[in-house]
């Protein structure tokens, strides 16, 4: 009941966080002394079109106190920012210097280090309607509208540059400590405001792809992915459900539970992906929801497996374990959801990792393989309580076929731990929406009515259900069905 309840309050949280978006606008204060925007990848830029392909984050950050002290807006790669970010600390009089002892070997200061290379820092806040100090001399190169611009180029591969916010300045004014960093923490809060972009090609080209303009180079082509699975379910779920209208029976009805949520999950990601496309925001709810719904389908759709390699309305109207069998699936939902809980909210957005390469990912493909081996159980115990040709055929195509799906996200898993982080999610996202899909889709084969009147106690109408229900356990009364020792005697024979 404590973890129900954990797991509930992490959704909650989940749903009251400030969304996480490559449009980021809002307020920080001072007092927070280190602000992380985002992480975010961008592509390779063609030496023969770097205006086009190149990277920009661009904006507007200011403030409305009247205070002199100045921050720094940091823009780094992951090879100057693990140090910078690792280095923060309230505790040292001396963190500022830290922070920045390996970016000041190469940063570009108008002020301190003219001979600079790199143009990763910004002082802020920037004057209302006016230009950041640093590009007062260079207008030209900001972007209409913008207050600073950074242009972000790499001909040799996509890479992902961090964007933060912190209460860290060069000494200006003091002559024996000029261009030393200092703590610019002031007793009073300064609040600052700001607006800024993060997009892949030049903001003023017509022909720039939506598709990948706002978004970062792991999650490109993300919007394609998630449309050809909509368009495929679109098709699919209507034909899922003329079967069940034609043929009434639990497990089709729960198979088009499964499907109708998959549906619903991957409408809700398009809806954000598409959204995301124009306006850099997405609907971050309907992400989560969508989420949530593709997880619930998939426990749901392991929870019929069990049910069919039991042999329950095949070879057996009775369940056994029943009790066992939902608590199982249940403890297995209430993993997934908690691995989804902890990837959103205790995965540090820094580390190129994904949920499987956690302590809870690793727990939740562990049990995953736990319930794959009790159901190879369950399927051998049907196997040897059946003695139907057409039967006993259709458990050895449904125990290959589905043995496959149950071991598949564990390899893609361990493969996926190898793959960089800028393929990671684009690679795990087409693999299980594909092996989802065909799953389903074999499901429909073997349930179809036409096809499974062989094998399933499938009726047009309740009512008929019923009374085959009463005729498959009276026949098994009177012997027409081999008990477990008159089988074993048959096979020692």
């Amino acid at each position: 009941m404590f973890k129900m309840k954990v797991i509930l309050l992490g959704i909650l949280y989940l749903f009251a966080r400030q969304a996480y978006c490559l449009h980021l606008t809002g307020k920080w204060k001072t007092s927070n002394y280190f602000l992380f925007f985002a992480k975010f990848g961008f592509q390779k830029t063609d030496i023969h079109d770097r205006i086009n392909t190149q990277g920009y984050i661009y904006g507007n950050i200011s403030s409305k106190s009247n205070s002199t002290d100045s921050m720094t807006l940091v823009v780094v790669d992951k090879e100057y920012f693990l140090g910078y970010y690792k280095n923060r600390s309230l505790t040292s009089s001396s963190n500022c210097a830290s922070m920045f002892s390996i970016i000041d070997t190469v940063a570009f200061d108008t002020v301190c280090f003219e001979d600079g290379q790199e143009d990763f820092l910004r002082r802020i806040p920037c004057p209302i309607d006016g230009l950041c100090p640093e590009h007062q001399a260079l207008p030209e190169k900001l972007v209409a509208g913008s207050q600073f611009t950074y242009q972000i180029q790499d001909v040799n591969q996509p890479k992902f540059w961090y964007i933060s916010l912190v209460t860290c300045s060069h000494q200006t004014e003091n002559a024996k400590s000029k261009c030393q960093w200092f703590n610019t923490q002031a007793e009073d809060d300064i609040e600052i405001d700001y607006d800024i972009w993060l997009v892949n090609g030049n903001p003023y080209t017509r022909h720039k792809n939506p598709f990948e303009f706002q978004f970062s180079y792991d999650n490109v082509d993300t919007v394609e992915i998630y449309i050809v699975f909509f368009v495929a379910y679109c098709i699919a779920v209507p034909l899922q459900f003329h079967s069940v209208w034609k043929r009434w029976h639990p497990l089709t009805r729960l198979l088009t539970l499964c499907m109708f949520l998959q549906f619903l999950g991957i409408f809700l990601n398009v809806v954000h992906v598409l959204k995301f496309a124009f306006d850099g925001v997405g609907v971050e709810k309907c992400d989560m929801v969508g989420n949530l719904a593709a997880i619930v389908s998939e426990c749901l759709m392991i929870l019929m497996l069990l049910l069919i390699a039991k042999g329950w309305t095949i070879t057996r109207m009775v369940m056994k374990c029943k009790l066992l069998t939902f608590a199982v699936w249940a403890a297995y939902l209430c993993f997934d959801i908690f691995l989804f809980v902890w990837n959103r909210v205790e995965i540090d957005v820094i580390e190129d990792i994904d949920e499987y390469q956690t302590w809870p990912g690793w727990l939740t493909l562990s049990f995953r393989l736990s319930i794959m081996v009790w159901f190879l159980l369950e399927l051998r115990s049907t196997f040897l309580l059946e003695n139907k040709p057409d039967k006993l055929d259709f458990y050895l195509h449904f125990g290959a076929g589905f043995l496959v799906w149950f071991i598949y996200l564990p390899i893609v898993a361990v493969i996926a731990s190898q793959v960089s982080a800028l393929w990671r999610f684009k690679l795990l996202l087409s693999v299980t929406n594909s092996a989802d899909f065909i799953a389903y889709v074999v499901l429909m084969h073997m349930l179809w009515p036409t096809r499974a009147a062989s094998y399933f106690q499938i009726q047009s109408n309740i009512g008929e259900f019923e009374e085959e229900l009463e005729e498959f356990e009276t026949e098994a009364i009177i012997g027409d069905i081999p008990s477990p020792k008159q089988d074993s005697a048959a096979l020692v024979t």
